[in-house]
Formats: C-alpha cells, sequence, structure tokens
C-alpha cells in the first residue's frame, strides 16, 4: 500500500510539471515572450506585459491567463502615466510544438491584439523612444 501511496504521489508531481507551458524565449510579430516557472513577461515595441503565474496549457495546447498588458507611445511621458498601475488583460492561447498563438486584450479595449510566435526564436525589439 505505501509503495502505491508513493508511485501515485510521483504521478501527481509528474502531471503537474507536465502541464506548464515550455520554458523559453517565444518570439515574433514584434513581441517577445519569456516563458518562467513562475510566470511569463510580455515585451512589444511599445508594450509591455505580464502573467503572474505560470501559464498550465490544456491537453490541447490551449491556455487562458489573467495579467496586465500596456501599450507606450514614443516621446515624453507625464509622470501621472507611469503612477497608473497597467490595465488588466487576458491571455489565451495554444502551443502546438515550438508554435505559439497568442491573443492579448486589454480590459476595456475594443480590440485584442494577435500575435504567431516560435519558441527559441530571436528578434530586435524597436523600443518606443
Amino acid at each position: 500500500m505505501a509503495v502505491f501511496g508513493s508511485f501515485g504521489a510521483a504521478l501527481a508531481a509528474l502531471t503537474v510539471t507536465a502541464a506548464l507551458a515550455p520554458h523559453g524565449v517565444w518570439s515574433g510579430d514584434r513581441l517577445v515572450m519569456t516563458v518562467m516557472k513562475t510566470g511569463v513577461r510580455v515585451q512589444g515595441d511599445c508594450s509591455d506585459g505580464l502573467i503572474p503565474a505560470p501559464i498550465r496549457p490544456d491537453a490541447h495546447g490551449r491556455f487562458v491567463a489573467r495579467g496586465s498588458y500596456s501599450e507606450h507611445s514614443g516621446g515624453p511621458q507625464l509622470l501621472t502615466d507611469e503612477a497608473a498601475p497597467p490595465p488588466a488583460a487576458t491571455y489565451t492561447g495554444s502551443i502546438a510544438g515550438d508554435v505559439l498563438r497568442l491573443t492579448i486584450k486589454a480590459d476595456g479595449d475594443t480590440a485584442a491584439r494577435h500575435f504567431t510566435l516560435k519558441r527559441g526564436a530571436r528578434i530586435k525589439l524597436l523600443r518606443c523612444a
């Protein structure tokens, strides 16, 4: 009975580990997404986002996560703009092999942003100045 209990605990640990999105850098479409075991950081040419928890895709590679996402414009920023917390956002996506299709919709926005990212790809962002 103790052997089965140990096997069950090991299987449960393996299942949780397998359910996390593959860690690393996913890039493309002017966006870099860094997936870590603790969460996700998103950087675009003129945008930043954060998912404060790990992404856990379902058996088909699909996921939904809540986080924040904000877009910036070039030029000087008002001090009050920096003090405001970034808008909450919903991240939906699917992972198939080394391709991640991502949709980001900030709360209150009417339009969603769509990206196709590739694992391990590197791009150069042209950050807003």
